[in-house]
């Protein structure tokens, strides 16, 4: 078993945790599939976003927006 990476400011997750260190939350939000160019790009669009935008754009039904 991989230890968990700790993200700054972020508590660590139990389940769903993300292990490839990517996700802005601490949970896998499936950044891990994103070539590292548009990783970098959707990061940058994500910074951007206010707290609000932030919340829907991660929440468990909008989970594959940037993924895909």
């Amino acid at each position: 078993m991989k230890p968990e990476r700790k993200i700054k400011g972020i508590p660590p997750h139990q389940k769903f945790g993300c292990s490839c260190g990517r996700s802005p939350t601490g949970r896998c939000v499936g950044w891990h599939k994103l070539s590292d160019k548009r990783w970098i790009e959707t990061l940058a669009e994500y910074q951007k976003m206010t707290p609000k935008q932030r919340e829907a754009l991660l929440s468990p039904k909008a989970i594959d927006g940037f993924g895909e």
